[in-house]
C-alpha cells in the first residue's frame, strides 16, 4: 500500500516532470514558429531539463523514464556535435517522444516498465544517437542506487528536483477548499457581529459602545486583508493552459494541412484555480473549431490576398472584475448565410434574425453548418459544449465575425468564485443580490420611461432604449406588486444590455457565493445563495441569464404591465 507520504513525494515528481516536459516541448515547438535551428537554442539548457527529469526518476525508482530522459539527452547531444540528422528530423522525433511521454504524467500513472508506445520513438532517438557518435562530455553525472545515471550534483537548469531548497510549499486542493470554506463562515460571522454591535451602539451610545464599534472595524479591515490572502491562494497563473495548446496547434494543423502559427498571450494573467483546472475542455473546442473551420488552407489564403501562414491567437486578461480568454484568429469568418440557412432546416425561423441571433445559433446543441464528418468536427459535439462548461463555471461567451478577416470567441468568468461585491435589492418583498460586475447603473424610473416597442417591453435611458425585465414575473414571484416598479437596475455584459425592474435597491456588500446543491437543479434566474450577517439567506441573481432572458417578449404578449 501506497502510504500518504511517498504519495505526496510521488504527486511532487509527476508535477515537476510534467512541467520539465512542457518546458522541453516549449523550447522545441519554438525551432518551428521561429524558424531557427537547433544550434541557435541554448542546446545546454534544453539537455539540462531532460538531465533532470533523469536524475529525479532514477531516484524515485522508476528506471523506464529515466532511460527515455536519457535517450531524449543523448539525441540532443549528438545534435550538439553538428553531425546529427536535419534539425527538421531531430525536432519532430523529440516531440514525438516528449508527446509519448506527457501523456503518461498526465494520467497520474508511472510506468515500472516503458510502454509499446514509446518504442518507436525512442527506437528513433537512439538510432539518431548512435549514427552521431557518443554523447558529448559536459553535464557531471553521477552514479544513482540503480546503478542508472543519477541526478546532478545541483540543479542548474533551476528546475525543482526532489529534496531541493524551495521557497514554495505544495497544498492539496482540498485544504485550500476547507481554509476558503472557513474564511467564508468566519466572514459571515463577522459581519452579523458587526451589525449587533452597531445596533448596540445606536440603542445605548457609550465611551463602551464607541470603543467597541472602533475594534470591530478594526477588526473587519484586519480580516478583510486575511481574507484577501486566503482568496489570493486560489489564484494561478493561466499559462499553464494556454502553454498546452501549442503543440495541439501544430499537429492539428499538419493533419489538415493548413500553415498556422500560434501566439499564447497574458500566461502570466491569475485566474481562479477553478476556472483554470475546467478551462482546456472549452478552450480544446474553441481551438478545433478555429482551426477545422475558420482558417483556410495556405492556398485559399493566397488566392485571398492573404499570407499563406494563418494565425490563431490565445489571450488572457483580467478587465472590469472579470476573466477574460478570448480565441482569435484571421480566417475567412463565419458565414451567417449558411448559418441562417442550417437554422432553416432546424426548424427555426430565421427569416428575421439580426447579426447577433444568428451567431447565437451556433451554440445550439448539434447545429453544424459542415456539410461532412470529420475527425474534428460534423460529429454533433459542438460549441454547446463550450457554452454549458463556461455557464456551469458563473461564466459567459460571446463571439464576433467579420467575414474574411475572422473570428474572435470570448470567454469571461468572475475573478473569483467564492466571493463577489453585491448590490440588494428588493422585488415583492423579497431580497435578492445582483453581481456588481455586470451592473452598469441603477436608475429610478420617471413616468413615462417604460414603454412597449414591438411587443417588447423597454425603458428610455438617456436617449438608449434598454430592453426591460420585470424581476418578480421573471422569477416567477406569488407575491402581488404593491405597484409599479420605480428602478431599473441596468445589466451589461457580452454585448448586450437589460434593464432589470426593480421595487429599490437597499446596500452593496461583499458576499460570500454558496453554489446551490445539485439535487435542486439550476432555478431559472437563480446563480447561488448566500447568507447576510443578520442570517438571512439570500438568493443570488444569475446575471448572464438574466441578459440572455428573452422573457420580456412573452410578458408584454400575455398583457402583462411591467
Amino acid at each position: 500500500m501506497t502510504t500518504p507520504e511517498f504519495r505526496e513525494i510521488l504527486e511532487d515528481y509527476v508535477s515537476s516532470s510534467r512541467e520539465l516536459l512542457d518546458r522541453a516541448e516549449e523550447t522545441l515547438l519554438g525551432v518551428e514558429s521561429a524558424e531557427t535551428t537547433l544550434s541557435g537554442l541554448d542546446l545546454v539548457g534544453l539537455r539540462r531539463l531532460f538531465h533532470t527529469l533523469k536524475g529525479n526518476s532514477s531516484m524515485m525508482g522508476f528506471d523506464a523514464v529515466a532511460s527515455a530522459a536519457h535517450v531524449m539527452e543523448d539525441a540532443l547531444a549528438a545534435t550538439g556535435e553538428g553531425n546529427a540528422a536535419p534539425d527538421e528530423e531531430v525536432v519532430t522525433l523529440l516531440l514525438a517522444a516528449i508527446g509519448k511521454l506527457s501523456q503518461t504524467f498526465r494520467s497520474g500513472e508511472v510506468p515500472e516498465a516503458a510502454p509499446a508506445e514509446w518504442a518507436e520513438a525512442l527506437e528513433d532517438l537512439s538510432r539518431l544517437a548512435s549514427e552521431s557518435g557518443p554523447a558529448e562530455p559536459g553535464i557531471p553525472l553521477r552514479e544513482s542506487r540503480a546503478g542508472a545515471p543519477g541526478a546532478p550534483a545541483e540543479d542548474v537548469a533551476g528546475s525543482a528536483v526532489l529534496g531541493a531548497r524551495s521557497r514554495s510549499l505544495r497544498v492539496s486542493h482540498a485544504s485550500l477548499e476547507r481554509l476558503l470554506e472557513l474564511s467564508g463562515e468566519l466572514h459571515i460571522l463577522l459581519a452579523g457581529a458587526a451589525e449587533r454591535v452597531r445596533l448596540l451602539a445606536a440603542r445605548s451610545p457609550s465611551e463602551e459602545a464607541d470603543a467597541a464599534s472602533e475594534s470591530m472595524e478594526l477588526l473587519l479591515r484586519t480580516f478583510g486583508l486575511l481574507e484577501r490572502e486566503v482568496f489570493a491562494t486560489r489564484l494561478v497563473p493561466v499559462g499553464t493552459v494556454l502553454s498546452r495548446f501549442r503543440r495541439l496547434v501544430r499537429d492539428l494543423a499538419l493533419d489538415l494541412g493548413k500553415e498556422v502559427d500560434f501566439v499564447a498571450q497574458g500566461g502570466e494573467t491569475t485566474f481562479d484555480k477553478s476556472v483554470v483546472d475546467e478551462l482546456g475542455e472549452p478552450l480544446l473546442h474553441l481551438v478545433r473549431n478555429a482551426l477545422d473551420h475558420g482558417l483556410e488552407k495556405p492556398a485559399d489564403r493566397e488566392a485571398r490576398g492573404k499570407s499563406r501562414r494563418g494565425t490563431l491567437t490565445i489571450a488572457a486578461r483580467q478587465a472590469s472584475g472579470l476573466a477574460e480568454v478570448a480565441i482569435l484568429d484571421d480566417g475567412a469568418g463565419i458565414d451567417l448565410e449558411r448559418v441562417r440557412h442550417r437554422g432553416a432546416e432546424m426548424g427555426i425561423q430565421t427569416a428575421d434574425l439580426d447579426e447577433s441571433a444568428l451567431l447565437a445559433l451556433i451554440f445550439l446543441p448539434a447545429f453544424s453548418t459542415r456539410q461532412g464528418v470529420s475527425s474534428l468536427s460534423g460529429r454533433g459535439v459542438g460549441l454547446d459544449v463550450v457554452k454549458a462548461s463556461v455557464e456551469r463555471l458563473g461564466g459567459s461567451v460571446r463571439v464576433r465575425s467579420v467575414p474574411d478577416r475572422g473570428t474572435e470567441f470570448r470567454l469571461a468568468f468572475p475573478l473569483t468564485l467564492a466571493l463577489t461585491n453585491a448590490l440588494l435589492v428588493s422585488v415583492d418583498g423579497e431580497t435578492y443580490a445582483l453581481p456588481v460586475s455586470f451592473l452598469e447603473e441603477t436608475v429610478r424610473l420617471e413616468e413615462g420611461d417604460l414603454h412597449r416597442v414591438a411587443s417588447h417591453g423597454v425603458i428610455s435611458v438617456r436617449d438608449r432604449v434598454i430592453p426591460a425585465l420585470d424581476a418578480g414575473s421573471f422569477l416567477g414571484s406569488s407575491r402581488p406588486k404593491a405597484g409599479p416598479r420605480r428602478y431599473a437596475s441596468i445589466l451589461a455584459g457580452g454585448g448586450r444590455q437589460k434593464a432589470l425592474l426593480v421595487d429599490r435597491p437597499l446596500e452593496t456588500l461583499t458576499i460570500v457565493v454558496k453554489p446551490l446543491d445539485e439535487s435542486f437543479g439550476k432555478p431559472l434566474g437563480i446563480g447561488g445563495a448566500t447568507l447576510l450577517g443578520d442570517g438571512r439567506v439570500v438568493m443570488i441573481l444569475d446575471a448572464v441569464g438574466l441578459l440572455e432572458s428573452h422573457l420580456e417578449e412573452l410578458q408584454v404578449a400575455a398583457g402583462r404591465e411591467l
